[in-house]
């Protein structure tokens, strides 16, 4: 377990990969709750997202990114099964190119 002190009314500077979505108010409201560690998200496009878990300073953290689906409970035409694979490839591509 990693323990993250700051003084007090000091501010930290959360460096997030371009495609996060999350303010900088959110990550810093979660970082008592997350070990010190910032989840980042991205959009959701196609029912497909991803996150990574980084140190403030975009030093990745102790997990690897993930990438989530939504829909994966129903059967898909061959339309929609290849309309996520697409959206699934996407986010992977933004994942491994995020900094």
């Amino acid at each position: 377990m990693t323990t993250v002190i700051l003084p007090r009314n000091v501010r930290p500077e959360i460096v997030c990969p371009s495609w996060c979505t999350v303010s900088t108010e959110d990550h810093i409201a979660e970082l008592a709750n997350l070990e010190g560690y910032a989840i980042h998200w991205s959009s959701s496009s196609g029912g497909v997202e991803h996150s990574s878990m980084t140190y403030t300073d975009g030093s990745p953290g102790p997990e690897p990114g993930q990438v989530y689906c939504d829909g994966w409970t129903k059967d898909l035409t061959l339309t929609e099964a290849e309309q996520l694979a697409h959206a699934i490839l996407a986010a992977v591509k933004e994942a491994r190119g995020a900094n």
